[in-house]
């Protein structure tokens, strides 16, 4: 009777065995919708962008709530990224819906001015421009009318402290000139400066300020996310040397005016 047995529980071991690993190899592996790190981004007119994504079905449907703003978008499944071409100045919201999973992400886009800022690090001598202090912030603005409009904004990050007109000229080197109005100006003083800075800032102010705009949806060529984006200004009059930092990209609350 034992011999009989003991046959018999090995058989019913291996068929035992044998169906937990088919139901091991047959199980799908779980499909997570797709996700993307916040849901406000800021990007620039006339400028394609491109904003990365995780997880995801790979099967996607895109409805822009704003056409007027958002002109066309793309999946981009290989590399994990939306694609927006933005043709207005204004605000849109992006809804992707995950086909395979049957879920939905909508993310809200603030199409804004052509736009680089700058974090005023130091201040050494003695410095001719009363707005510019250390903690301020230059932001540089080029508009849909390709004016060159530059505010200064305080440490705080909201109030604005003057603004006006600049343009950066390159000869021997750059120069930047400020033509700047205070709160309480009725003429705008002139500022000029000597300009040294990393080359990729100067590649992202040439591609961005002295170029037509190319509304091709393409990742940007340049990222400013590294420390070593700076400017350097030295006044022309009598030396002083402001150092600036230039702020990551959709890293600032600064509004644009």
């Amino acid at each position: 009777m034992k011999r009989l047995f003991i046959p018999f529980m090995l058989m019913a071991c291996i068929l035992m065995t044998a169906c937990n690993s088919d139901e091991v190899i047959s199980k799908e592996p779980e499909v997570k919708t797709i996700q993307f790190s916040k849901q406000d981004y800021s990007i620039v007119y006339g400028v394609g962008a491109s904003i990365g994504y995780s997880n995801g079905g790979g099967v996607y449907k895109v409805e822009v709530g704003n056409p007027e703003v958002i002109g066309k978008v793309a999946m981009d499944i290989e590399t994990r990224h939306l694609i927006l071409l933005p043709i207005a100045l204004g605000e849109s919201t992006v809804t992707i819906k995950d086909v395979n999973t049957n879920e939905s992400v909508t993310i809200n886009i603030t199409v804004t001015n052509i736009h680089m800022y700058f974090h005023v690090s130091t201040v050494e001598g003695t410095n001719n421009n009363p707005y510019i202090t250390q903690g301020s912030k230059i932001q540089l603005i080029r508009t849909c009318d390709d004016q060159k409009v530059i505010r200064i904004v305080g440490p705080d990050n909201q109030s604005t402290i003057a603004k006006g007109l600049f343009d950066m000229t390159k000869g021997d080197e750059y120069t930047l000139e400020m033509s700047l109005y205070g709160s309480d100006s009725e003429e705008p003083q002139l500022f000029r400066y000597a300009v040294k800075a990393s080359d990729a800032v100067f590649n992202l102010y040439n591609q961005w300020f002295t170029h037509e705009y190319i509304p091709v949806p393409t990742n940007r060529a340049i990222s400013p996310q590294s420390p070593k984006l700076y400017m350097q200004l030295t006044d022309m009059s009598n030396g002083c040397k402001i150092t600036t930092m230039m702020c990551q990209y959709n890293n600032y609350s600064i509004p644009v005016e």
